[in-house]
């Protein structure tokens, strides 16, 4: 920068404060604390209301590090639905079959004890779910379709690195689930 003189240089004046007796304790003590938060991710995109969902979620602190938690999924109510806990690295995930108009919310804490509510993502009326389960020599996708959703046949496209790894039709006949086994040698 310093080849087209002064007039192009970036300047900004940075105020540093330092812990003293004017700064109480706590204020610093305020800036510094963890602020963990959450977020959740449905499986397949929405939660889809009348269909079991597999809900994924990761909590970080303020520097985005996994942090553990633990808490409830409670319905607008107050009832408890499920249990919540971190499984690895700030991450875990869990099952249950959302109803349409009702809203959901987690109540989690970490290992400092507070209490936080975050609400889960809106329930849709309709659409699809997916919930990819590895087990030991075979993988399967299962599918499943909300109530309303008026869907007879869909195709399963997996890609990698921009090419088509597995490719299936899936169609539902008189049941709202369906499951695709993927080859051995597959990515899915």
């Amino acid at each position: 920068m310093l080849n087209d003189g002064y007039d192009f240089m970036f300047h900004k004046t940075i105020p540093v404060r330092t812990a003293t007796s004017a700064t109480p304790d706590s204020a610093i003590e305020a800036f510094t604390k963890s602020k963990t938060t959450i977020h959740f991710f449905p499986e397949g995109g929405n939660l889809v209301a009348g269909v079991i969902n597999k809900i994924a979620f990761k909590a970080t602190d303020q520097n985005g590090d996994p942090v553990q938690i633990s808490g409830v999924l409670k319905d607008n109510a107050g009832n408890d639905i499920t249990n919540i806990s971190t499984i690895h690295d700030g991450m875990g995930y869990f099952y249950y079959k959302p109803k349409a108009g009702i809203s959901y919310t987690a109540d989690w804490s970490a290992s400092d004890g507070v209490i936080k509510a975050d609400p889960l993502p809106d329930v849709q009326p309709a659409g699809i779910t997916m919930d990819v389960k590895v087990e030991q020599n075979d993988r399967k996708v299962i599918i499943r379709k909300g109530n309303n959703t008026e869907m007879c046949q869909m195709h399963l496209l997996v890609t990698m690195n921009g090419l088509v790894d597995y490719l299936s039709n899936v169609k539902f006949k008189n049941h709202d689930s369906n499951v695709v086994s993927s080859p051995k040698n597959s990515t899915i």
